[in-house]
């Protein structure tokens, strides 16, 4: 390869290095950082994420705080286990009935599920909308078209409000109003207010429900015993953020939030995070990485091995026609002896190692190693006949 070109490989190969370093770098920084992750996961870091409530209960002693990353048909065990799901959208994904059917038996099976909705910008009285302007309920048949006339689209009012026994409204609130206040039914171990950033209000429709905190009178958190276990609904997933517990940290909120239980799942799966079992994840986890390196290794050599003959076919000779067959040592000396020089230069090499051995002690030379060294340089295209002429000449016992 001309030099030229040598060094515009060499250039291409360092440009192609940086920049999958500069891409790995990136990838590192972004996942380090977390906001690759949607708002309100436990894997993100900044103010949306709640990666600090997960670390936080995760050190408290004799409680068990894992993700949950399988699917979601499949969740922990019940018993004695909290499932946190954060940043809930209203709209549920198409096809989630599933999902939502075993949510129900967790919690009828005794679990605790504490679903906190995304915050929804309330909407103000003094923006010209009338406090007697009919709110939007979700959940409630007769809203069952939007004001295009098509159909709303499945929310957690209509999922899990039908059998729950709840809705979600979205009314107009008064603008100074951003706390929300404890119900006087609620323990008074709770805080007395905590911010809140969401317009939207719950509706009790089931008697069993309990109002913990109101917002301009409206429920915002409640909660409800169902089966073996509870639930707790709340419409702003801001008390879990890393902000909130930087900024607004209500741990009495925290603690009664995960309940008694001694095991704190964060569901990761209603953001689209699963681990999907596949041969990449079996890899790592039986860590087959040298195994797999070995095998491209092996494969690779196999393509080459194939492509380029080894031992390397002499000039001359077709491939087809050079077959390295098992002999013994002797044969073997003889073929790499063929393989690696060529006929005009064998005789050459025979004299100049004939020379050595006659430079040993004990051994003199005499006026016959000229006389064949200069047969040799002088062989021409008839190399046999020279060395049965050199084999005379070392045969007699002095020079002619």
């Amino acid at each position: 390869m001309p030099k030229a070109n040598r060094i515009i490989v060499v250039l291409g190969l360092a440009a192609a290095l940086l920049f999958a370093g500069g891409l790995n770098h990136l990838f590192r920084l972004r996942f380090e950082a977390g906001d690759i992750y949607p708002p309100y996961s436990s894997l993100r870091t900044d103010p949306l994420g709640t990666r600090a409530l997960y670390e936080s209960l995760a050190r408290m002693p004799n409680l068990v705080v894992t993700r949950h990353f399988t699917n979601p048909e499949r969740l922990p065990p019940p018993e004695g286990t909290t499932l946190i799901l954060a940043g809930l959208e209203r709209q549920l994904p198409a096809g989630d009935d599933r999902g939502i059917q075993a949510l129900k038996r967790f919690v009828v099976s005794g679990g605790r599920a504490v679903l906190m909705l995304k915050a929804v910008q309330p909407r103000d009285a003094a923006d010209g909308d009338d406090d007697r302007a009919p709110c939007v309920r979700e959940g409630d048949p007769s809203n069952a078209k939007e004001t295009s006339g098509e159909a709303t689209p499945p929310t957690w009012g209509n999922g899990l409000g039908a059998s729950w026994g709840y809705a979600l409204e979205t009314p107009a609130l008064v603008a100074a109003t951003r706390k929300a206040q404890r119900d006087p039914s609620a323990s008074a171990e709770l805080p007395d207010a905590v911010a809140w950033h969401s317009g939207v209000v719950l509706v009790a429709q089931h008697p069993d429900w309990q109002v913990r905190y109101r917002l301009d009178g409206r429920p915002v958190i409640m909660e409800r015993r169902l089966g073996n276990g509870s639930i707790v609904l709340g419409t702003d997933s801001y008390l879990l953020s890393n902000e909130a517990l930087r900024n607004h940290r209500q741990a009495g909120l925290l603690s009664w939030m995960t309940g008694a239980g001694r095991r704190v799942v964060f569901d990761e799966t209603h953001f689209g995070i699963q681990h999907r079992p596949g041969v990449s994840s079996l890899i790592r986890r039986y860590r087959l990485h040298g195994l797999i390196a070995g095998l491209v290794l092996w494969t690779l050599l196999y393509i080459w091995r194939n492509n380029r003959p080894f031992p390397p076919v002499p000039k001359g000779r077709s491939q087809r026609d050079f077959q390295l067959a098992c002999q013994d040592a002797d044969s073997a000396l003889v073929d790499l002896i063929g393989r690696h020089l060529p006929d005009d230069r064998l005789l050459a090499v025979c004299v100049r190692e004939h020379e050595k051995s006659l430079r040993r002690p004990g051994v003199d030379t005499d006026a016959r190693l000229v006389r064949i060294k200069r047969l040799a340089s002088a062989a021409g295209h008839d190399p046999v006949a020279t060395y049965q002429t050199i084999c005379r000449i070392l045969a007699r016992r002095s020079s002619p």
